[in-house]
């Protein structure tokens, strides 16, 4: 299938090139406060890609890969740009592009914040996203699985969680814009009191999760305790430090993040081999944990000077 495959690498990387252009509408739905608009985008691509696959699979071509991937990478864009030719000719018709508004002089303000936003988001890829890797060779491939599906369990949550946490992103940007601290204070002891009922519903998750993969998977499956109490642990720290994160990115304050996601990207997959060899899977989690656990204690501390009375002075907690 090597030719297959080959092939559809190329589709793939022109339809990526063509989905970074088009997916500018999803950051004009945030600034506009309306994150709503991107997970109906993300509903309906699935629910069609889902479709797509189904109907693949009663006709007795789901092993032909370059139609299944050609069409499931096309929807994600075919569904943006129905949605982009409705809402320029409505709601966001004051934005529409046009070729007139294209200014020179502002080229390097927004590739410059655009492009520590997108090494921020590579550093974190290489924190967050390398575990499957890092198992399959420390302790085995066998053992992504169990680590996989059980991360997929209490993702659940961390899922619906930046749900909560995405509006504020750029609602941040007005309120910082307009100098109203006060909304962002309040909206940021909100969410800490909504954290909480995250980690109830976490614990609840944990009780019943043999019961859940006894359902799901069988007998074939037996979950680890440990592991699952590490992981939910793990993906709660994340979901406490994406508080302040998300208010932080509002103000475009990030050169302290740059910093920070950059040390975690370095030292995370030397510390996790590490104590991998030791501890095996967990081992794993636990250097995320340790990682992770310093950057939400700076990114408090951050966010409470940027929501001071002196928030005017000249460091790297204010840059």
């Amino acid at each position: 299938m090597s030719k297959e495959i080959d092939i559809l690498i190329l589709i793939a990387v022109i339809l990526m090139c063509i989905n970074f252009i088009i997916g500018i509408f999803k950051s004009i739905a945030f600034a506009y406060q309306k994150p709503q608009i991107n997970s109906n985008i993300s509903l309906y691509t699935q629910a069609i890609s889902l479709l797509i696959i189904y109907l693949f699979y009663l006709n007795g071509k789901i092993s032909n890969l370059i139609p299944i991937g050609s069409i499931l990478l096309t929807t994600p864009i075919i569904v943006q740009i129905l949605y982009s030719i409705y809402y320029f000719r409505t709601e966001f018709k004051d934005v529409s592009p046009n070729i007139k508004y294209f200014d020179t002089q502002i080229i390097k303000k927004i590739t410059l914040l655009g492009g520590i936003f997108f090494f921020i988001q590579i550093t974190n890829l290489i924190t967050f996203q390398s575990n499957n890797i890092i198992i399959s060779h420390v302790v085995s491939p066998d053992a992504v699985s169990e680590y996989f599906i059980i991360n997929k369990y209490f993702s659940l949550l961390t899922f619906a969680f930046s749900i909560l946490t995405t509006p504020f992103w750029s609602a941040t940007t007005d309120a910082y814009t307009k100098k109203d601290i006060n909304w962002i204070r309040s909206a940021n002891k909100k969410l800490h009191k909504t954290f909480i009922l995250f980690i109830i519903a976490t614990i609840i998750l944990y009780c019943f999760a043999p019961i859940f993969f006894r359902l799901w998977l069988g007998e074939k499956f037996i979950f680890d305790r440990k592991l699952g109490l590490v992981i939910s642990i793990y993906l709660l720290i994340q979901m406490y430090m994406n508080i302040d994160l998300s208010f932080i990115n509002g103000t475009g304050k990030i050169k302290l993040q740059l910093i920070v996601t950059s040390f975690s990207s370095i030292i995370y997959i030397p510390l996790a081999i590490f104590i991998g060899h030791y501890i095996n899977t967990m081992g794993i989690i636990i250097a995320g944990i340790i990682i992770t656990m310093p950057a939400c204690i700076i990114y408090y501390i951050q966010f409470k000077k940027l929501t001071s009375q002196q928030n005017t002075q000249k460091s790297i907690w204010y840059e």
